[in-house]
Order: C-alpha cells, then structure tokens, then sequence
C-alpha cells in the first residue's frame, strides 16, 4: 500500500500479550499518520481542518509513539496566530472562516502545557503564555459561582 502521511514511525513498544492489540494499534498509528501532513487535520477525506479538539489527541499521539514534537509546535503556533485580543483561539487554524468553539480554546492551554511537559522548549511556550488583556474574556466574564458567564461571540 502507498501511505502518504507523517513520515515517522513508532518508537514506543507496547507489548501486551495480545495478537489482537498490535494489529489495532498499528490501524490507529497509520490513521494517525493518514491525518498528519504539513499540520494535523481531522479527517484526510472529509474536512481537512486542524481543529483543535482534535489536534490536541493527535499531538498527544506523536509525543507518545514518535516522540516527535514538530507538528505539535507547528499545531500550538498555528492556534495562537488565531488568538483574538481577548485570548481566545479559533476553532481551528490556519483557515480564513472565522469559527470559535469556546472550549477548544482551553484544549490549547492544555496542547500549550503537554508541550512544555514533554519538550525541552521553555522559550517557545513563554511565547505563547499570558500577555496583558489576552484572556481578558476569562477575567471579565465571571459567574458568581467562579465559572465563565456568557462570552461575547
């Protein structure tokens, strides 16, 4: 078969016991590889997109199996370039359609945190933290119960 996609391959053995388990790892690995290119995407048939949902999943994967983080950086860089000035991130990026789903914008904070976890590459994730009215929309939108009230998209 021709598999075009990430050219990495697993570095993690994972051995169960099982004769099963490798043969559905191995379908999981190459749909990984399937949705990974220039940047992640959710689907290589349907969308296309590199939502941030699904993002943080496939990032996740490549630190885990291939312990290669370079679509992970490309991922955390692309959503923030997508930040408004209240902090939150798009959906998805790189895309000229503007669409937010509010709790991706949090899926980002933890891609942000999986990389610094796992990557030696503080100076990157400093560049991605906090600046002045930011996350603006986190602090001036509290509840009384200390959530998050109605956002303004």
């Amino acid at each position: 078969m021709d598999l075009h996609g990430l050219p990495v391959r697993t570095e993690v053995p994972i051995d169960t016991g099982s004769a099963v388990v490798p043969e559905i790892l191995d379908v999981g690995w190459r749909t990984a590889r399937l949705c990974a290119h220039e940047s992640y995407m959710d689907c290589p048939y349907y969308e296309q997109l590199q939502y941030a949902g699904d993002t943080r999943i496939q990032a996740l994967v490549s630190l885990y199996t291939a312990g290669d983080a370079r679509l992970v950086k490309n991922a955390i860089a692309q959503l923030n370039d997508s930040r408004t000035a209240e902090g939150a991130t798009m959906s998805r990026a790189p895309t000229r359609q503007q669409q937010y789903i509010p709790p991706f914008s949090l899926w980002w904070i933890g891609m942000v945190h999986d990389y610094y976890m796992y990557v030696d590459d503080a100076a990157f994730v400093r560049r991605c933290c906090w600046r002045p009215g930011r996350a603006a929309v986190l602090r001036d939108a509290p509840e009384g119960d200390g959530s998050i009230g109605p956002l303004p998209w």
